[in-house]
């Protein structure tokens, strides 16, 4: 009691009145302390329960971590609330955040510049965090040891409250409490009250984490056996890489499967099949990367290391693997990626890969087991599937032949033979388009029939592509060769045609050619014509099987054309 002014005497039945009031006033504040006391311990042990109830009450890990963020918001004088787990070999993930901000917290992390995550503050927090057993508080969060300017700017945390989410003896994560409305200190209250939700909800994330597993380890053996029946019920080689990129799929943490077939000549690994980025053009590129791409020191590490080893190699930063080649990564958005080698017995038949191209993934080594296991099974799968369509097509060229050989016993009419025999190249052949051009009397190449692309006006330009000729200069170098094919007896074989000097710029341009064979069709050591295969929707390597094929079948169409023609010049004589 105080008196402004004046000085005066306080008198002695008011000192003796206050001061009965004062002891009275102490019991009742005391009481009232102790009530609020009791009421905020009863408030922390039903949130607790209230945490504890909604924690158990699902073994969905996002869901148990999401109900742990909202009841944990509701015990602090803190904005945010975020979950970070770590997995088996130390790195922390963002799983899960509730408040202001809400999931906009982990999508910053994600963003976050690697220079940061690696940082010499983050390291030594992490290290910290993955050994303290108690709650490790940041009042000034811009001026601590432990944090990068980064943090503060992208942020904006004031205050930080880490609370370690430990089981079994090891910290599995940490739960993070910030403030981002001004500096602070979390009262010692909640703190206790967060540290003992922190204790026993750990243990409920845990068991969620490995219900989680044991049902990614149920789904990854149903997806073996799926593979395994997959190889069993269908022969057709590309239904075997579909079912197989989309299994891998369905188990992985990637977002694009793909696989890469080893070339007859054990040469190269040809690009065959992906799954995963619904985008045509980034399938054009796949299937027809930059030509070099083999010749590249990464390209060439990565075949000697698929043919080498029988372990996946994983890169969970691409930038930084040895074996991927810059064009790559930057195509197709690469990120992380494993590379999975295909074996029979001691001999590798292709590989496949799971990538990520929307951010950095940890491969879990449950996926990397897994998915090592179905590698192996199929490759024997896609091994005999393989075997099947050679067995197939080759059966396919055999008809064939006996096909062209029907045609000239059945029909002597010069386009029913031609037709007949550009159909039948084109069932058994990788090409797009066949054509057949004939000697005229004054020994030049006159186009006769094209079939395998319905436009009309291609047609007409295929027709009239003598005359298109003459009118387009002809080096003598391409003159000479085009001489010499009427001398040849062999298939001649050019899988880049616009970027061969052997085939006129204007013929590729006006017909979109990309690869072709040019099969002379002779009799004894004359030729009187000439079979092109080509392609016009993108590149090809032409198998050895189907060049043979062909060959055998030109040398007996050559025999056909020239009987139908002599039947043809005898009807318009008679």
């Amino acid at each position: 009691v105080s008196a402004m002014g004046e000085a005066r005497k306080f008198p002695r039945e008011e000192i003796d009145t206050l001061d009965a009031i004062a002891r009275q006033a102490a019991v009742i504040i005391e009481n009232a302390r102790f009530y609020e006391r009791e009421q905020r311990q009863h408030q922390r042990r039903e949130a607790l329960t209230n945490v504890l109830t909604a924690a158990s009450s699902t073994l969905d890990l996002r869901e148990v971590l999401a109900k742990v963020c909202q009841a944990a918001l509701q015990l602090t004088i803190g904005d945010d609330v975020s979950i970070f787990l770590m997995d088996e070999s130390g790195e922390s993930t963002p799983m899960m955040a509730a408040g202001r901000r809400g999931q906009d917290v982990l999508k910053k992390f994600l963003q976050a510049p690697p220079d940061v995550l690696k940082a010499p503050e983050a390291q030594r927090l992490g290290r910290l965090l993955m050994r303290r057993h108690k709650p490790f508080i940041i009042s000034d969060a811009a001026n601590t040891p432990f944090s990068n300017p980064w943090w503060a700017e992208n942020f904006g945390v004031k205050s930080l409250a880490y609370y370690p989410l430990r089981a079994k003896g090891r910290n599995i994560g940490v739960m993070i409490v910030d403030a981002v409305e001004e500096h602070g200190a979390f009262p010692q209250e909640e703190i206790e009250t967060l540290s003992a939700v922190a204790r026993q909800v750990a243990v409920i994330i845990e068991n969620a984490r490995l219900y989680e597993q044991q049902q990614g380890q149920r789904m990854r053996a149903e997806a073996l056996v799926g593979v395994l029946a997959a190889g069993a019920s269908a022969l057709s080689l590309k239904k075997v890489l579909v079912e197989l990129c989309q299994t891998a799929l369905d188990i992985s943490v990637a977002d694009r499967a793909s696989i890469f077939m080893m070339t007859d000549d054990g040469s190269r690994l040809e690009p065959v099949m992906s799954l995963g980025a619904d985008d045509p053009g980034l399938w054009e590129k796949f299937r027809n990367p930059r030509q070099d791409w083999e010749q590249a020191p990464e390209s060439q590490q990565l075949f000697q290391a698929m043919t080498t080893m029988q372990e996946p190699v994983i890169a969970e930063d691409a930038s930084l693997s040895p074996f991927l080649e810059k064009w790559w990564t930057e195509t197709f958005g690469i990120k992380s990626i494993v590379y999975y080698p295909l074996r029979v017995k001691d001999t590798t038949i292709g590989m496949m890969t799971l990538d990520a191209f929307k951010k950095h993934v940890h491969f879990p080594k449950e996926e990397l087991d897994t998915l090592a296991a179905i590698a192996k099974q199929a490759g024997v799968i896609i091994e005999n599937a393989r075997v099947y369509e050679r067995e197939q097509a080759q059966r396919q060229r055999a008809e064939a032949l006996v096909d062209v050989l029907t045609t000239a016993a059945s029909s002597l009419e010069l386009k029913k033979v031609l037709v007949k025999i550009c159909q039948t190249a084109t069932d058994i052949s990788v090409g797009d388009r066949v054509s057949i051009f004939l000697m005229d009397a004054e020994g030049r190449l006159k186009p006769m029939m094209s079939l395998g692309v319905e436009d009309p006006e291609l047609w007409e330009r295929f027709r009239n592509s003598r005359e298109i000729a003459q009118s387009n200069a002809s080096s003598p170098d391409l003159r000479g060769f085009y001489g010499a094919l009427t001398k040849l007896d062999q298939a001649v074989v050019i899988e880049d045609a616009p970027s061969s000097p052997l085939v006129p710029k204007w013929w590729c341009e006006a017909f979109q050619v990309k690869s072709l064979v040019h099969y002379p069709l002779r009799i004894k050591d004359k030729t009187i014509g000439l079979m092109t295969v080509d392609t016009f929707r993108q590149k090809v390597t032409f198998p050895a099987e189907e060049l043979d094929t062909l060959a055998a079948i030109a040398r007996q169409a050559a025999v056909v054309i020239e009987s139908a023609r002599l039947h043809e010049q005898l009807q318009e004589q008679a």
